[in-house]
């Protein structure tokens, strides 16, 4: 993780790690922003199972997603967590299978894994870009054989 960090961190307003791996972010770059929840895989049990905040006039739920029911194809808990806390993103990690979807006005991402992916054939990240007309755009990235070139 750290190498793609060192790779796009000069490029990034803030990283947000999804969990598995919660220390995996600790001293990343110099004076980025982050944020990280703890995954089932970390053991960190005075955790809270997610963080909400606000970011370009966008609010955003984070969790790694265990607690929720997150399993491939199936993200109606975390539609609740994002409905519960006016979420317009929900983000998550637990399946390490990279996804976007929209559902009831809400984007939900899960950005797949850069250590351990799952169902995908590259580990990847996500990327959101809030535009100034609040335009929300998600991407997910691959991290091919080529990716550090």
């Amino acid at each position: 993780m750290l190498k793609v960090i060192g790779r796009v961190g000069r490029h990034m307003d803030g990283a947000l790690h999804l969990g598995d791996g919660f220390f995996d972010l600790d001293g990343a770059v110099e004076g980025l922003f982050v944020m990280k929840v703890a995954g089932n895989g970390d053991a960190l049990h005075d955790e809270p199972p997610f963080k909400s905040f606000e970011i370009a006039g966008k609010n955003i739920v984070m969790t790694h997603g265990h607690l929720y029911g997150a399993r491939a194809g199936n993200v109606s808990g975390l539609l609740r967590l994002a409905k519960e806390t006016n979420a317009d993103i929900c983000l998550y990690g637990h399946t390490h299978a990279p996804l976007i979807t929209r559902q009831d006005g809400v984007l939900i991402m899960n950005p797949g894994s850069v250590s351990r992916p799952r169902s995908a054939p590259f580990p990847s990240y996500g990327v959101i870009e809030i535009e100034p007309d609040g335009a929300v755009i998600p991407s997910i990235i691959n991290i091919t054989p080529d990716f550090f070139l």
